[in-house]
């Protein structure tokens, strides 16, 4: 699916792609593989990568090395895992998705 797809399928779940904030939880879901949706973009301002949440980046470490760059003839507007690290995606490309859901709180 591509990333809106990928988006949309999550909720349809009663989730959302995942949202990572620090190093544990980016290590915890790189265990998935590689090119994997996360739910990170930067759709509404280029160069400004907010989480589904509405929440920016907290820990601008998480991010591949020299990403995010916005390469590629369409752009990299969306986020993925790649290398175990943050990085910019077309979203149009087709990739699978890591969708997470609030525990139940027991």
């Amino acid at each position: 699916m591509n990333w809106n797809d990928s988006r949309d399928d999550c909720v349809t779940r009663g989730g959302y792609l995942v949202i990572v904030n620090n190093e544990a939880e980016l290590e915890f879901v790189a265990k998935y593989g590689d090119n994997h949706f996360i739910g990170l973009n930067d759709i509404a301002q280029e160069d400004l990568f907010v989480w589904v949440d509405g929440t920016l980046v907290a820990d601008q470490r998480l991010w591949l090395k020299g990403e995010p760059n916005n390469g590629g003839k369409q752009g990299e507007d969306c986020g993925n895992l790649y290398k175990k690290k943050l990085n910019d995606a077309s979203c149009a490309q087709h990739s699978k998705r890591i969708c997470e859901s609030k525990g139940c709180g027991v």
